[in-house]
């Protein structure tokens, strides 16, 4: 038999080998509980470094500032993005363990930091990123393509500074635009300042489209000032030539010189093609104005001198050639025919045609200065003529030219043009003989 004693040491140690003592270990978890803990774990690192990332990325980004790269900003959501679902992950991993288990809690604080950061840095980038949308919107916006186009054609005028020797008559409409464009390239640049910054491909093409314009403006406008300093001087070379010629054509009775194809005309148009381009450089420079006077005062000369030859001149003259052969001849024809009778002085139209032998096409932007507004030009020209005979009986008819100039910007309607007025008394080069009509 048990004694007392025996018996309550046996209790004692059933009771201490049974009971589990105050503060002794949890439960350890699982195999599955482990592996989702490890996964939490696993995904929180990331979560973290994503979070690091973008925060050290952003750390001058302020909203409303247009030098933050856009793509850096839309790099920097889907980062987030990515760091969202891994924290949904991380949520599905925890919701199979217990929050208070000692290796579960700590990952239960880590990503309760992480969705509240990332909750501050998404209001961030979203504010970020609106701030942007203004800048980006000038770049979608109709009047950019319009904009960009107009600079872009205008560069392709001014990249070449050699036209001003190789076709003068060309350059008038392009040295037009040399001030009125500079204006233009600021406007733009400051238009578009904000958009420039952005590593977008509008910013990209406008960046560029500016640079080219200051490449080739500074080359051609250099060159403009060379051509306007030389043209004074190549006037009066011009006139002086003419007079020379003159003078010698009377004195040798040698009228073809005063004829269309002679060299009084040629060194004249010279010199008002040379007075054209000056005046389109500086056309409120007293130079313009001085050579536009000199020209005018040699032509009143030149006439006169030719005065004693005019039936030398008169007797050689022969009427244009048509020389257009294209599928529109006949309504191109009709078309100078009915401006001959509705603004003409009547007679009889004894020979008509189109004197050109194709459509010449001028695409390019001109500056309204009254309108202070660019206008795009679109147009073709031919010329034609009519011969006409005044009265019944006349010995001399007129030549009466007619530009023809088709408007591919208005549903390429044609619209007819005197070169010289039909009332303006004609030159004798217009005037040609009936018998040599034949």
């Amino acid at each position: 038999m048990w004694s007392r004693l025996m018996i309550a040491v046996a209790v004692a140690c059933a009771v201490l080998f049974y009971a589990a003592p105050a503060g002794a270990a949890e439960r350890r978890l699982d195999y599955r509980q482990a592996q989702a803990a490890k996964d939490a774990a696993y995904y929180l690192d990331q979560v973290e470094g994503f979070i690091a990332g973008i925060n050290a990325t952003s750390a001058n980004w302020k909203v409303g500032d247009p030098a933050v790269p856009i793509n850096a900003v839309r790099n920097a959501v889907a980062t987030k993005d990515r760091a969202a679902q891994y924290v949904r992950n991380v949520d599905t991993r925890l919701a199979a363990l217990p929050a208070a288990h000692a290796e579960v809690a700590p990952l239960v604080q880590r990503q309760a930091a992480a969705k509240a950061a990332l909750a501050g840095i998404e209001k961030r980038l979203a504010d970020v990123e609106a701030g942007l949308q203004g800048v980006l919107k000038a770049g979608a916006a109709p009047e950019y393509k319009v904009d960009f186009d107009r600079l872009d054609e205008i560069n392709r005028l001014f990249a070449d500074p050699q036209v001003f020797r190789s076709h003068p008559q060309r350059a008038v409409a392009t040295a037009k635009l040399i001030a009125p464009v500079a204006e233009e390239r600021k406007r733009l640049a400051a238009k578009y300042a904000d958009l420039m910054q952005q590593p977008t491909p509008e910013a990209k093409r406008m960046r560029e489209v500016v640079a080219y314009f200051d490449q080739v403006y500074g080359a051609f406008s250099k060159a403009a000032d060379a051509y306007a300093a030389a043209a004074p001087g190549e006037i009066d070379k011009n006139l002086a030539d003419a007079l020379r010629m003159a003078d010698e054509a009377v004195a040798e009775k040698k009228h073809p010189f005063f004829g269309e194809q002679g060299g009084i005309k040629q060194a004249l148009d010279e010199a008002q093609t040379r007075y054209e381009v000056l005046a389109a450089i500086a056309p409120d420079g007293p130079a313009a104005a001085k050579a536009a006077k000199q020209i005018e005062e040699m032509r009143a000369k030149v006439r006169t001198a030719a005065a004693g030859l005019n039936e030398a001149i008169l007797g050689a003259n022969r009427p244009p050639e048509e020389q257009y052969r294209g599928a529109d001849l006949d309504a191109l024809r009709a078309i100078v025919k009915e401006k001959w009778t509705k603004e003409g002085t009547g007679g009889q139209v004894q020979r008509l045609g189109i004197s050109t032998a194709q459509w010449a096409r001028d695409t390019r932007w001109e500056w309204n200065r009254s309108a202070r507004a660019w206008e795009k030009v679109d147009k073709s020209r031919v010329q034609g003529f009519l011969v006409i005979v005044p009265k019944p009986g006349d010995a001399e008819a007129v030549v009466h030219y007619v530009n023809l100039v088709k408007d591919h910007l208005a549903n390429d309607a044609i619209g007819a043009y005197f070169l010289y007025g039909p009332k303006e008394a004609p030159e004798v080069t217009r005037r040609v003989l009936v018998k040599n009509l034949k």
